[in-house]
Formats: C-alpha cells, structure tokens, sequence
C-alpha cells in the first residue's frame, strides 16, 4: 500500500515540475510590435533584460520591438522621447531568445540624448548623429559605426566595445572584454581588468587626450604598443 502511495506521489510531483517547467519555457512565441515615431523624436530610453538592441540609419523614424508573451513590455512615445523597457515575467529562466528592440532614424536627424542598456544581449548603433550616447551592458557586445557624438559613455561588465566613428569625448569601461576605438579619436578615458585597448585614430598621439589603463592587457595608439 506504501508502495502505491509512493509512486502516486512521485507521479503528482513530476506533473507539477511539468506544469512549472512549461510556464518557464513555453512562452517564447515572440510578439512583435511597430510603431511611427513622428512629431519629432529627439531621446531615447531602452532598458531591457535579455535583447539585442539596433539603432540605425533608415528612411523613416520607426521603432520595431519583439518580445516573447512572458516579457512585460512597458512603451511609450512623448514630448519627443521614446521609452521602452522589456522586463521578463515570472519565471525561473530568462527567456529573451531572439528578442529585439530596432529604431530607425532618417539620415537628417539629430537625437540629443540615446540611452540604451541591456542585461543579455548586443547593441549596435550605425550612422547616427546624437548629442550624448550611454550604453550599459552586462553580457554582450557593443559595436557603433559611423556615428556622429559629443560624448559616449560606455560600460560592459563582459563583453567588446567597438568604436568606430566622429565621437568628441569618449569613456569606455570594459571588466572582461577588449576596447576598440577607431575614427577621429580625440578625448579618450578607457578602462578594462582583462583586455586589450587598440585606438587606431586619424589623430596623431600627441593630438589625442589619452588616460588608458588595462590590468591584464596590450595598449596599443596607432599601431604602437605603450605597455
């Protein structure tokens, strides 16, 4: 009689990790959403968990967002300004798959201030002319080509920063990664516990402001190692 009452029990128990494993798991139908963002779009504000975040060059300002059904999507577009912020549900599992935030902006606008920042996932900014630039990520890489900034902060606990543009000012942190910096270099403060620094700038070194500093890594100006 135990023995039946045992495995009844083990039966009732494996249902429900069954039933839990599947709210984890089963709802990474993704959802996909797009918006116009007219009456002139000046900020943007993305702060998601797991995504891959795209900011380019395009003929319309439109914002496309993919989530799976477990992810609570808060957006809203005013005064200029779109925010998102793509948080996952209750589960015991991130369940960003092939989430995506990606913001297309026509080539004569101009954003004063792009905050992007992501827990899971890349983030790439091309040919986009902005005011101030702030990317946050923990895991993944960050690549901007061909863009056009006063300032860029960058911060990525794992991962590369690849820099390649007309950026004025830039601070760039990496704990794990390496920091790639190209372009028209100018003012540079870059910091990384494990990895390379390479700036390859259309100034010379002595044009520069450099303060560079890498615990376990190579420092490398122009094609010249420093360390």
């Amino acid at each position: 009689m135990h023995k039946y009452k045992r495995i009844i029990s083990i039966l009732v128990i494996g249902l429900l990790v069954s039933f839990s494993l599947s709210g984890c798991f089963g709802n990474n139908e993704l959802v996909t959403n797009s918006q116009s963002l007219k009456d002139g779009l000046s900020e943007i504000d993305i702060d998601v968990d797991s995504a891959n975040v795209i900011i380019e060059q395009g003929e319309e300002t439109l914002i496309t967002y993919s989530f799976p059904k477990n992810v609570n999507v808060d957006y809203s577009y005013e005064n200029g300004k779109v925010t998102l912020k793509g948080k996952n549900g209750m589960s015991l599992f991130s369940s960003g798959g092939n989430s995506e935030v990606k913001i297309t902006i026509p080539k004569d606008k101009e954003l004063s201030v792009l905050t992007s920042k992501s827990d899971s996932g890349n983030i790439s900014i091309n040919n986009i002319k902005c005011e101030q630039i702030n990317c946050e990520l923990d895991s993944g890489n960050l690549t901007m080509s061909n863009n056009y900034a006063k300032k860029l902060i960058a911060k990525v606990d794992s991962g590369n920063i690849t820099i390649d543009g007309d950026i004025e000012s830039i601070e760039a942190n990496a704990d794990s990664g390496n920091i790639n910096l190209s372009g028209n270099v100018y003012i540079v403060k870059a910091e990384t516990d494990s990895g390379d620094i390479t700036i390859d700038s259309k100034k010379s070194q002595s044009e520069m402001r450099l303060n560079l500093d890498t615990d376990f890594g190579k420092i490398t100006i122009n094609g010249k190692s420093i360390n």
